[in-house]
């Protein structure tokens, strides 16, 4: 497997690869879906070690998001931000 290699088999869910090792992203409904989040990934994966970083950061946050009840990231997103007080 390469980064940015999609993973996965219909019906599905499928991931892409994000680190060459098989290393799973957050999941996708569509195979078409995983691909275009693949090669976005992988652009900014070989920009250079602090996009990588930054590329891989964000997607272990979708990650943990995955499966959460929106009103929970809207919670979560306001507190951060300040709002939730």
């Amino acid at each position: 497997m390469a980064v940015g290699d999609v993973m996965g088999t219909d019906p599905g869910p499928w991931w892409f690869d994000m680190d060459g090792s098989g290393t799973k992203s957050r999941r996708f409904a569509t195979k078409t879906a995983a691909e275009e989040a693949g090669k976005a990934f992988k652009t900014e994966y070989e920009r250079g070690p602090a996009a990588r970083q930054a590329a891989i950061d964000a997607e272990n946050a979708a990650k943990a998001a995955d499966g959460l009840d929106a009103s929970v990231l809207a919670a979560a997103y306001a507190q951060r931000t300040g709002q939730g007080r």
